[in-house]
């Protein structure tokens, strides 16, 4: 009898152990949950300042949640009330790409869950879209389409060149552009014709890009031209032309 209470007095604290390695986790998770939950809650409210704190915890608490950080963006996208950042060049601070970035992070984590709200939402991320988007076009009417809505895209080198693409393509250094030829869309493929001769030949892909000392990271469109060596060999596609990267 002596021995058998002391083996069940020795596995009190064995239970105990094993009783707190299984809880903790548990109320740590319900903790995050719970401020993503209670985000939530505001930001439906409309109270996005507090609904912002709360993402913010969330996003620390458990940095593999795709749902803070979704709402993360839905919340830096509503405060900032669709206005020009102040200094669109300092990014950290920037709300457009500050927002891209935590959308990018959302897809990275789980794309399959993430991706239906991003498109459902009219409201929290409706100022965001308004900016080129950073998908690859699948088909030449959704080519047409980004084209159509943002023609404007930039080159780098030691003077920033833009390219403005529309039925006629110009391009050069600054506001002096000057006409390059004619656009032919063939699938998801840019032609520049001029006189009847192909003088570029341009194929979309994406580009991840990092910013804020390699802390956050978007995506941006590119044109690559393939097969001929005339003017930049690669644009990009911006969210703001303000301060192209």
């Amino acid at each position: 009898m002596v021995n058998a209470v002391q083996v069940n007095e020795a596995a009190i604290p064995m239970r105990t152990t094993l009783l707190a390695l299984v809880l903790v986790p548990l109320l740590m998770g319900a903790g995050t949950t719970d401020f993503n939950k209670q985000g939530f809650k505001a930001y439906q409210k409309g109270d996005h300042k507090k609904a912002h704190a709360l993402f913010l915890k969330a996003t620390k608490a458990d940095p593999q949640d795709a749902f803070a950080w979704l709402n993360l963006a839905r919340t830096t996208t509503a405060l900032a009330e669709g206005k020009e950042p102040d200094n669109p060049c300092k990014l950290e601070k920037n709300w457009v790409y500050l927002a891209l970035s935590y959308l990018e992070k959302a897809v990275e984590l789980d794309a399959a869950a993430v991706m239906p709200r991003i498109k459902q939402d009219s409201t929290g991320l409706a100022e965001l879209k308004k900016r080129p988007h950073q998908a690859l076009p699948s088909t030449q009417k959704e080519l047409e389409a980004l084209l159509r809505d943002h023609a404007n895209w930039w080159a780098p080198g030691p003077v920033i060149h833009t390219m403005t693409v529309r039925s006629r393509v110009t391009e050069g250094p600054g506001a002096n552009e000057e006409d390059v030829g004619e656009l032919v869309i063939k699938g998801v493929v840019l032609e520049v014709v001029q006189d009847g001769m192909l003088h570029r030949r341009y194929h979309l892909k994406v580009v991840p890009w990092a910013f804020g000392e390699g802390k956050q990271k978007i995506s941006r469109l590119s044109l690559v031209q393939e097969g001929t060596q005339e003017g930049p060999n690669e644009w990009f596609l911006e969210p703001m032309m303000d301060c192209p990267g």
